[in-house]
């Protein structure tokens, strides 16, 4: 085989390796970013804290009857399990990217550098004939 094409099918391989590597590194870096502050991340944000009371009218017994307007403070419990899920699920996904890329990345390396070698051998290899 011709060394001069192996030696550019290597750093092609390289250049396109390079790519992939930039571009799922800046990935990783976001989905770290994104799990360590899930709050700033997150396209709707989510409140910092939570609203203790909430007013609501409920209808209510008394001892005339029922009057629909007694107002009954509760606790937003449902808005609370809402957005705790809600950060459950930006965490869990934040992780799987991090793998996702983590392994994308392993792989591009290894690629690199099989490749990077090749094409060193074979520019070694042209400059000694």
């Amino acid at each position: 085989m011709n060394k001069q094409l192996l030696e550019i099918y290597g750093l092609s391989v390289c250049f396109i390796s390079t790519a992939c590597l930039t571009i799922f590194s800046g990935i990783l870096l976001y989905s770290l970013t994104e799990l360590a502050f899930p709050q700033l991340m997150q396209s709707s944000p989510i409140p910092y804290s939570f609203p203790a009371e909430t007013e609501v009218t409920t209808p209510q017994k008394s001892e005339q009857g029922v009057n629909p307007f007694i107002p009954k403070k509760t606790i937003a419990y449902s808005q609370r399990i809402s957005s705790k899920s809600h950060l459950s699920y930006a965490r869990a996904s934040a992780i799987r990217s991090i793998i996702r890329s983590l392994i994308v990345i392993l792989v591009t390396s290894l690629v690199f550098f099989i490749h990077w070698r090749l094409a060193k051998h074979a520019r070694n290899s042209t400059h000694q004939l």
